[in-house]
């Protein structure tokens, strides 16, 4: 992945890696964890990164989590691409879905919900295209049957969401503003031009535990997302999944915080040998910690003065 940037200007990177968990190998689950991240430059000027991570829920009700999870942070990236080429009222995009007003520390819990709303709509719209695109394969319709036995996968009233039910993060650095919003699990990172590494505050929700994980799947999921945003820029943002906070869980997540801390600075070092290190890692993280599918993804800036 090549550096872009503009004189001037702040340049960004971006990273991405995941891997199956060690739990899943024995009984040949796939991995359900879904990142995605692109970078660049707006024709109308300005420097953005944007990235989104995605975790399946993996319990036989929702059996296609994994398919759920890939189409949530593709679906995300390029919404928000849209929503800040809008906001920089660039000619290419001119979505009268997105409101006119700047985002700012007074507005940006509403806008933001705007971004999460559409999201989640089109979400619905290409689950349900997926769903009556691709036929249940004879294993699905198994456990389709044993999971919704008062239903038939050809009944038009099926519940989509839940068989593709995944948590959802995502996010954007850009030259004025960075931002952060989170549905269910999983943690977000972001470490400090300075280089102190923190949680924010406004995307923990307590009551995430185990198989409560908050959920596009759910009904009332728009009141569920949590949302963080500065006008500061940070050095860089990270986003994980559950199965990598979990297995730094010691320490007071002063572990956690270390960690994401040491992999942007490698790839600042050497880009090469910290996506061969971050990959090569994630299934050891995997083995001795939580078992879970692990995935990591985050953006970072180089400051030019």
């Amino acid at each position: 992945m090549t550096m872009i940037g503009i004189k001037n200007m702040t340049r960004y990177n971006a990273f991405k890696a995941k891997c199956q968990g060690y739990s899943h190998k024995s009984t040949g689950m796939s991995c359900q964890d879904a990142v995605e991240a692109i970078f660049g430059n707006f024709e109308s000027g300005g420097s953005f990164a944007i990235c989104a991570a995605a975790d399946g829920h993996g319990s036989p009700k929702y059996f296609r989590c994994d398919t759920g999870a890939e189409i949530a942070v593709k679906i995300a990236v390029d919404s928000v691409k849209r929503f800040i080429a809008y906001q920089r009222q660039s000619q290419s995009y001119t979505d009268s879905i997105y409101s006119c007003e700047a985002l700012s520390e007074d507005n940006f819990t509403k806008l933001l919900k705007d971004v999460s709303a559409h999201i989640v709509a089109k979400w619905i719209d290409e689950i349900k295209k997926h769903w009556i695109s691709v036929p249940c394969t004879e294993e699905e319709k198994l456990i389709f049957e044993a999971q919704y036995p008062n239903q038939s996968v050809d009944d038009i009233d099926v519940n989509v969401a839940k068989i593709y039910g995944t948590t959802l993060i995502f996010g954007a650095l850009t030259d004025e503003y960075t931002f952060a919003v989170q549905c269910g699990d999983g943690a977000v990172c972001i470490i400090s031009e300075e280089g102190e590494a923190f949680i924010p505050e406004e995307t923990v929700d307590d009551n995430q535990i185990g198989s409560m994980a908050n959920s596009l799947s759910s009904s009332n999921c728009l009141n569920l997302f949590k949302y963080y945003f500065s006008e500061n820029k940070p050095k860089a943002m990270i986003f994980v999944s559950d199965g990598v906070i979990e297995s730094y869980g010691g320490n007071e997540g002063k572990d956690f915080l270390n960690f994401c801390v040491k992999v942007v600075e490698q790839y600042e070092k050497d880009y090469e040998q910290a996506q061969g290190f971050l990959e090569d890692w994630l299934p050891k993280l995997s083995e001795k910690g939580s078992e879970d599918d692990m995935s990591v993804v985050g953006v970072y800036g180089n400051y030019e003065l």
